[in-house]
């Protein structure tokens, strides 16, 4: 079983879960394994923002090793807008103010507070690996999609030098720039937040007693007794995403967690199981048998499942519905019309 950061190598396929973004992008599955910069304490968390010799500001997204054991951040630049058009061939100054008002429709006033830094723009379709070696020092950004004041103390340690408000990104030779409203989060982001930076830091990357993390992945499905379309029950299933693909195609390596009685739904799943897997979540102090002091942590990395059961833990209808599809608004006939 794989305990530490995830594998971030950019000549090696991803066949495991500990080289998915998830795992990259969390904070919880790394057993006390991080980044940090030279004799500086606090570590790089993925969402941090540095600078290396190379660019001046990043902003981390994924955390792992590669296969020789060193450590590598992967990237996004935050490009400022006098540097777009040297990396964009895209005439930036003609839409500029039509864009920035658009950007501006979607902020929460909240946000305009914090606007009068110096502004910046998310390189979304960044891919960029660095060594941990290469960085220079820490910077602290703010994301104008989150509330400064109630999310400083979890997300930014100190005053901010830059904020963002755009997102910048290519799709089919297409340039486009949106809101930052409308980025994905990435896990480190929504632990961050729900636990606060303090306590992350103190409970899942400090040095102490043996930490064990231990993601899982958990299966629902729905089951019936009889030979009919009607499925009365359902099943929870939980596999530890430590394990190789091998052994994830084991049988003794799923467990049955729970018998879902007739008529229960994934919603009344989650809630039955939430005061009992919280604590797991956020890191539970036991005592092995051994009499040594470990901390585990056990939550579920992501949800998996068949077609149907997916549609439905996702809140998408059937795959036999007219508009059943997760990425556009088509209705089955015009399903070949992929560009719109």
């Amino acid at each position: 079983m794989h305990f530490s950061l995830g594998i971030l190598d950019k000549d090696m396929l991803t066949s495991e879960f500990y080289h998915g973004n998830t795992w990259l992008g969390s904070l919880r599955t790394t057993s006390c394994e991080y980044a940090r910069l030279f004799n500086d304490c606090e570590p790089l968390l993925p969402s941090d923002c540095i600078a290396t010799t190379e660019y001046s500001v990043l902003w981390i997204h994924r955390v792992g090793k590669s296969k020789t054991g060193n450590i590598n951040l992967l990237c996004k630049r935050l490009l400022s807008f006098p540097e777009l058009p040297l990396h964009w061939r895209y005439n930036w100054s003609t839409s500029a103010e039509q864009v920035h008002q658009f950007a501006r429709l979607q902020v929460p006033p909240y946000a305009l507070a914090s606007s009068n830094l110096p502004e910046l723009v998310l390189m979304d379709d960044d891919h960029i690996i660095v060594s941990l070696v290469t960085v220079t020092k820490k910077l602290w950004v703010h994301f104008l999609d989150y509330d400064f004041d109630g999310l400083t103390a979890s997300l930014l340690p100190s005053s901010p030098e830059f904020c963002i408000q755009l997102i910048a990104y290519i799709d089919q030779d297409r340039h486009l720039i949106q809101s930052i409203q409308l980025r994905h989060h990435i896990p480190a982001e929504i632990e961050l937040i729900e636990l606060g930076r303090v306590y992350c830091i103190e409970r899942f990357l400090r040095s102490g007693p043996r930490h064990i993390s231990i993601p899982i992945t958990a299966f629902l499905d729905d089951f019936g007794l009889y030979c009919n379309t009607y499925h009365s029950l359902g099943g929870l299933y939980i596999q530890p995403a430590n394990l190789d693909e091998p052994a994830r195609f084991t049988m003794q390596n799923i467990f049955v967690l729970m018998l879902v009685p007739f008529g229960g739904n994934e919603s009344e799943i989650t809630q039955y199981l939430h005061d009992e897997t919280v604590p797991l979540a956020q890191g539970l102090e036991m005592t092995l048998l051994t009499g040594e002091q470990v901390i585990l942590t056990v939550f579920p990395i992501c949800i998996t499942g068949d077609m149907p059961q997916q549609n439905s833990n996702s809140g998408m209808m059937s795959y036999k519905s007219k508009m059943g599809c997760h990425y556009c608004f088509q209705p089955t006939e015009n399903r070949e019309l992929l560009d719109d």
